[in-house]
């Protein structure tokens, strides 16, 4: 029998594999639309499928509970705080007056005077001595200057000084990253004096107080602290006008994992509101509450200009210490914001039949001190003397309530422009309309005091004076 050679020529064998790639695909192709057609079924059909649940039983089911989160307060022991950190130029430094004195830190500004003899005579009093660089750009040349003071004297510390950087951001290359490479660069450069010197050399950094507007500069602490760059940062005002009202809370939870020590910078003068005339110097009350704030929301160090009466320098270093002094608290503004920050401007004020608030940072008061709100109408204006005015207060009634945190405060009485001083930042004329009202202890615990006046007649006040003063016995 002959075999058939239909199957052995080539264009037969192609058309049989044609066909058999056909079926097998057409095969593949049918399955997966089925699976297609059920997820489509279970996704689009079944979820809007009416389900009988009378016969479904609940017994067995344990109905959800989430977990309440609760938060506790950790305790501050303040135990991080260390002591005062002074500035001056080399000239200006005295150690005959700072020896065995919290001071523990000397910034000497970089000027044109030779700050050797200064950094012998504070390293024997075992102090630390700094040198605080004002900064004019982050370039080399600028890091080539830090070289130059590092090789001419063997220093514990190196402070960069942004405050004193071109008011424009635009400014000389402030871009965050070409800061961030400056200021590792830096810290470099000190790395290899460690070795030269034989011991830790320091950095530190003074900035603006607020975080933001330090961003805005390009100044990104924030990275300096994850990068290991920097051991202090110290926020100031940016003026010689100080801010009473940093957010030092947020400066510490910034710093504190990376342990780097939080000092802000207590500036020397005070005034009470933004476009006011009346500039007054620190007193020591003022100065006392402004370091018992910081110290109270998690400062290590206070940093101030070296003007301060020689009596402080063993109280706002130390929480025990602080806490122990009469102290006043005020609010204070920084005549040198610049055009494009918020201006916090809390007074002047007027109130009428609403209630409007101020407030007014102090941090903790001790169990036993005694606290009164003085409040001030119309003419007032600052003294540089350590004092309030404490008398016989005529019975003159004003037509207010006063609250501090919510709570009512009690009327003390008219304060007389000629009674005797104690401790006050301001001074009253006899035109001036000044009350005292007294602080329910109670109302004190919050680290702020929110300050609240409500007219209880038609008449409005326009609020040109606050300060709350805390009297420790």
């Amino acid at each position: 029998m002959k075999k058939l050679k239909l199957f052995k020529s080539f264009p037969t064998k192609l058309i049989i594999a044609v066909l058999l790639v056909a079926v097998l695909a057409i095969s593949v192709f049918a399955t997966f639309k089925q699976d297609f057609l059920d997820a489509f079924f279970d996704l689009y059909v079944k979820e809007d499928t009416v389900v009988n649940t009378d016969s479904i039983s609940t017994d067995s089911v344990t109905p959800y509970v989430p977990e309440k989160r609760t938060y506790t307060r950790p305790e501050e022991t303040y135990e991080g705080v260390q002591g005062i950190i002074l500035r001056s130029a080399a000239s200006g430094v005295n150690t005959s007056t700072i020896s065995g004195t919290q001071v523990t830190d000397y910034m000497i500004t970089a000027d044109s005077t030779s700050p050797t003899t200064a950094i012998a005579n504070l390293r024997a009093a075992g102090i630390n001595a700094w040198i605080s660089v004002p900064l004019t750009g982050v370039d080399s040349a600028m890091v080539s200057s830090i070289n130059a003071i590092l090789a001419a004297d063997d220093v514990d510390g190196i402070e960069l000084d942004f405050c004193g950087m071109p008011s424009n951001p635009g400014e000389a290359n402030s871009s965050v990253d070409s800061i961030n490479a400056f200021v590792g660069d830096v810290a470099d450069l000190i790395a290899q004096y460690e070795i030269t010197y034989g011991h830790d050399i320091k950095l530190s950094a003074k900035v603006y107080c607020d975080i933001n507007t330090n961003y805005g500069f390009g100044i990104d602490v924030a990275a300096w602290v994850a990068a290991d760059y920097v051991d202090m940062i110290t926020p100031a005002s940016g003026s010689d006008i100080s801010n009473t009202d940093m957010s030092i809370r947020l400066w510490a939870s910034l710093l504190d994992p990376y342990g780097v020590v939080l000092a802000p910078h207590i500036a020397p003068t005070i005034k009470h509101y933004e476009s006011s005339t009346s500039v007054a110097n620190q007193t020591t009350s003022s100065l006392a509450g402004e370091a018992a704030f910081a110290i109270s929301q998690g400062a290590d160090k206070i940093s101030v200009s070296d003007y301060l009466d020689a009596s402080m320098l063993n109280v706002i270093g130390s929480y025990d210490t602080v806490m122990t002094a009469d102290r006043v608290h005020h609010v204070s503004y920084n005549t040198t914001r610049k055009a494009w920050t918020p201006a916090y401007n809390q007074i002047p004020r007027s109130f009428y039949q609403s209630t409007n608030a101020i407030r007014i940072p102090m941090g903790n008061v001790p169990e036993n001190a005694t606290v009164t709100v003085r409040i001030t109408y119309n003419t007032t204006y600052f003294t540089n003397t350590n004092s309030y005015y404490e008398s016989d207060y005529p019975t003159t009634y004003p037509s207010v309530k006063v609250y501090v945190n919510s709570q009512e405060c009690t009327y003390k009485g008219y304060v007389n422009g000629t009674a005797v001083k104690k401790y006050s930042i301001i001074t009253v004329g006899y035109n001036a309309t000044t009350y005292d009202y007294t602080v329910p202890a109670s109302a004190l615990d919050a680290g702020y005091a929110v300050f609240e006046l409500i007219p209880t007649t038609s008449t409005g006040y326009t609020l040109t004076g606050i300060q709350l003063m805390v009297d420790v016995p």
